[in-house]
């Protein structure tokens, strides 16, 4: 038995191409009240983004993906948390990086103040 009922879940938009969500995965968000839409790209995510109320992406090379998040998201008056998984290439880049990041997380404020980075 979810927590909620469908009437009040929070969609949550999933985003990423490595790793797909497992059905427990699933099944401990509803549990929470979250309806998770998972999407290998953000072409295909895009028409979903209206409906979502934070975004999960994974960061796999650079912060590329998060630039054009933004901007899908800016071009759709759109402010949405985003919550960044990265791995360890993307880790090892932004600690020695930091300033690029910054800088990217600064330009994007305007239109997702939330930011958290999470490996």
């Amino acid at each position: 038995m979810h927590a909620t009922s469908p009437l009040t879940q929070r969609q949550l938009i999933w985003l990423d191409a490595d790793q797909s969500l497992g059905l427990d995965a699933h099944a401990r968000f509803a549990d929470l009240g979250w309806d998770v839409q998972v999407f290998d790209r953000l072409q295909t995510a895009v028409a979903s983004l209206p409906r979502a109320q934070a975004i999960v992406l994974r960061l796999d090379q650079g912060v590329e993906r998060l630039r054009q998040l933004n901007q899908g998201l800016s071009a759709q008056g759109l402010e949405l948390p985003i919550i960044c998984r990265v791995g360890f290439y993307v880790a090892a880049q932004i600690a020695t990086t930091k300033f690029e990041l910054r800088l990217c997380a600064l330009g994007a404020r305007a239109t997702s103040p939330n930011y958290a980075f999470y490996q």
